[in-house]
């Protein structure tokens, strides 16, 4: 309790009456320096911590989906590739993507194992990316507007992936050949 008394008399804090506003006031010039002081540490930290704003990297990433998908996609048509990047503070890059494919042909087994390892060729050219590492995917393919396969079909335990287990199944990543997980 002489702690907290100590507290106040260096900050200058002044209590008032019950029946009165008791809003704390700094009556000290060292304690209202020192509050200012920090508020500008923790503001200058935030915006050290907060990540970036990279404008295109979605754009750049759904290009390498694309590009990987009409290196092996024959007679199938890719008709739409959405791909969200979120970053985070603390945590690897999440790249979630949902790819639509056009197919002539009714799905059957054979075509949906077909679109299995189009799924997987799009998963290895995100997850050896040239841009950044180490990062989560999460990613699904639709045919003739049928959700098909996703990160599960492919033998991943959960529908978004760490960097853990795509280290375990796809290697380093291009990027960082020394990175492993901790």
């Amino acid at each position: 309790m002489a702690q907290n008394r100590s507290i106040a008399r260096i900050l200058g804090i002044v209590q008032q009456r019950a029946e009165q506003i008791s809003l704390p006031r700094v009556s000290n010039r060292l304690g209202l320096a020192a509050l200012g002081v920090a508020s500008l540490g923790v503001g200058a930290a935030l915006t050290r911590l907060r990540p970036t704003d990279r404008g295109g990297r979605s754009e750049r990433f759904q290009a390498l989906i694309e590009d990987t998908l009409e290196q092996s996609a024959q007679p199938w048509v890719c008709t739409s590739c959405q791909v969200q990047v979120n970053e985070g503070f603390g945590k690897p890059t999440m790249v979630s993507f949902s790819i639509n494919m056009e197919a002539k042909q009714p799905i059957d087994d054979d075509r949906v194992e077909f679109a299995r390892k189009l799924l997987e060729a799009a998963v290895r050219s995100v997850w050896k990316n040239p841009e950044i590492a180490p990062i989560g995917i999460q990613g699904r393919m639709s045919v003739n507007g049928e959700d098909t396969v996703n990160m599960q079909d492919l033998g991943y335990s959960a529908l978004q992936v760490r960097p853990e287990e795509l280290f375990e199944r796809l290697g380093a990543p291009a990027i960082d050949r020394g990175w492993t997980p901790a």
